[in-house]
């Protein structure tokens, strides 16, 4: 392959649930912070993934199944035993375990669909706004004592969460 000016591809045998979770939750977050949406298979390539569709089909059965699986996932953390690991995976698992991400995907989803990827503010949507991002926010902060539950998040876009855009005026403080 290298004779003939080919580059080589890279195949992944014997993936662990773990690492393709991982990969698929930086897929997530960045379909979801930059579109306002959860991923489609398309993505993966899109977004530079480490893994193709195939992994995720024959380990899930579908998209969506790998979908749910990634929702009802809960990242290992290192723990004292994991003396034994190499540098490189506990900078990896760290990386995962700092990586902010208050509100849990699963969570952050039900509220956008929830409140349909619109902003409960200002009205406005991914959908009549190209480009607009959208949040999902504590209406009571943890910092307050606010929950994490649903009746205490709303979704809000960039603007109005960040609380400089055209519509801060309407925000209301709790």
């Amino acid at each position: 392959m290298k004779a003939a000016g080919l580059g080589t591809v890279e195949f992944h045998r014997n993936v662990d649930d773990e690492e393709l979770l991982k990969e698929l939750a930086r897929i997530w977050d960045l379909v979801l912070t930059g579109e306002g949406r959860r991923p489609y298979k398309g993505d993966l390539s899109k977004h530079g993934s480490r893994f193709s569709y195939g992994p995720y089909y024959r380990r899930w059965g579908s998209w969506i199944g790998a979908c749910e699986a990634l929702l009802d996932w809960e990242p290992k953390t290192p723990t004292n035993e994991s003396t034994e690991r190499s540098d490189a995976a506990i900078a990896s698992t760290r990386s995962v375990r700092n990586r902010k991400r208050q509100i849990p995907l699963k969570i952050r989803y039900a509220i956008l669909l929830r409140d349909r990827f619109t902003c409960q503010v200002c009205g406005r949507s991914p959908s009549s706004s190209p480009g607009l991002q959208v949040d999902v926010d504590h209406i009571k902060s943890e910092a307050d004592g606010g929950a994490l539950e649903q009746s205490n998040l709303r979704c809000l876009c960039r603007d109005c969460n960040v609380g400089k855009g055209p519509y801060s005026e309407k925000l209301e403080l709790h």
